[in-house]
């Protein structure tokens, strides 16, 4: 299968090269990050669905278990060293993949690798291919000062103050950088005007019921979405 050619933009390029050692588990796989996981999963074993694509394989932990669930899980991504079953870019997802051929499409931190000018496409086209549901997951670009608690047997309870962004940028001047990806750059939920939480909400409302809209818990910095299709 040839994927269509991967256009670049100066706003956002997803991790494409083939090099697969992003993905290494004590790099990218970071405790808050596993949390991430586990809210997927428990929306998608919440829903009646037999079949998912995820899209974005990453570091190749959902597909897996959501197979050990009892699910059919199928994959789409860009790298072509990550062996996806599809290899194509979301706002192109329909050129490769059948439409309405997923119950649910799991899209975890992939939207923001698309330039805004290609949101309202990418949307279309997840619109095309899932049957029932797609659930979506953000960065957040934010700072939050948090307050857990746990008692043996109970779930964390948690709370949290949302801090000023430039108190964030202070911090990060005083931290040791980390490399920067070699792919470039991403947006974040409430970087900027016209790609807040409502803005995005509205976008996808065109084609979508938001069922669920909410920031994780415990990694306040991702927020998630769970859409059911509207009818045509």
């Amino acid at each position: 299968m040839t994927a269509p050619m991967l256009r670049q933009c100066s706003a956002a390029r997803s991790p494409a090269a083939g090099d697969v050692r992003y993905y290494r588990f004590l790099r990218y796989v970071n405790k808050q990050r596993m949390v991430t996981f586990w809210y997927q999963l428990a929306e998608i074993m919440q829903l009646d669905v037999k079949n998912v694509l995820e899209v974005g394989i990453g570091p190749r932990i959902v597909a897996p278990v959501l197979r050990e669930l009892g699910k059919e899980a199928k994959t789409a991504d860009v790298n072509p060293a990550l062996e996806p079953d599809y290899l194509v870019q979301v706002q192109r997802l329909s050129s490769v993949v059948p439409d309405e051929s997923a119950d649910l499409i799991l899209c975890a931190r992939v939207v923001h690798y698309v330039p805004p000018d290609e949101l309202d496409q990418t949307f279309a086209e997840l619109h095309r291919v899932t049957r029932r549901y797609v659930i979506v997951t953000l960065p957040v670009d934010e700072l939050r000062l948090s307050l857990g608690f746990y008692v043996t047997a109970h779930p964390w309870h948690w709370a949290s103050i949302r801090m000023p962004l430039v108190l964030k940028k202070a911090l990060l001047r005083l931290l040791p950088r980390r490399p920067e990806p070699t792919f470039g750059r991403t947006w974040k939920l409430d970087c900027r005007a016209g790609l807040t939480c409502a803005d995005l909400e509205a976008r996808m409302s065109k084609l979508f019921i938001v069922e669920k809209s909410y920031a994780i818990p415990e990694i306040m910095t991702h927020h998630l979405f769970l859409l059911s299709k509207r009818a045509p």
